[in-house]
């Protein structure tokens, strides 16, 4: 099945989200599940085939919930891939319960908690922004990297003015 998914994306098969849908449809009915690479495959061509939008986006987090019900963990490849869309669509208070689920499954978010750090500053939120970083710094293994004090800063900076 991986096989088959990964040649129909590079092939320009699965070219809308409804082609995505239907492997991710029939990959959920099989026995046994295909492996977290295969879904992830799936997931990425949907932000792949240009499926920023609310609704679009919203159809991925329907594959990510659905694939968690059925057993598949996913792993950072996954949650980079749905918190990538939730926060270029604005979802960021989705996007951030996404993060903090994240330890459940043991995946290293330092990348993820740099991504929502800088949406939630350029989205004037740095209140917010802040708090994830308070959360960070008190979890181990996440250290913030440049782009987290970056990010902070130029929120910081254009908060003031």
């Amino acid at each position: 099945m991986k096989n088959v998914v990964i040649n129909h994306y590079k092939t320009g098969k699965i070219e809308t989200l409804d082609d995505a849908l239907a492997y991710f449809n029939s990959m959920v009915s099989l026995n046994p599940l295909p492996s977290i690479t295969v879904f992830n495959h799936v997931l990425s061509s949907t932000s792949k085939i240009g499926c920023y939008s609310d609704e679009k986006i919203q159809s991925a987090a329907k594959m990510f919930d659905e694939m968690i019900k059925r057993g598949v963990q996913p792993n950072i490849i996954t949650c980079d891939t749905i918190i990538t869309g939730l926060c270029r669509v604005g979802e960021l208070d989705n996007a951030l319960e996404l993060l903090r689920n994240m330890t459940r499954w043991n995946c290293k978010a330092t990348i993820l908690c740099s991504l929502i750090i800088t949406a939630l500053c350029k989205s004037g939120l740095v209140d917010e922004a802040l708090d994830l970083f308070s959360e960070m710094v008190d979890v181990p293994k996440i250290a913030p990297d440049v782009v987290v004090y970056t990010s902070l800063i130029m929120g910081c900076a254009i908060l003031t003015g």
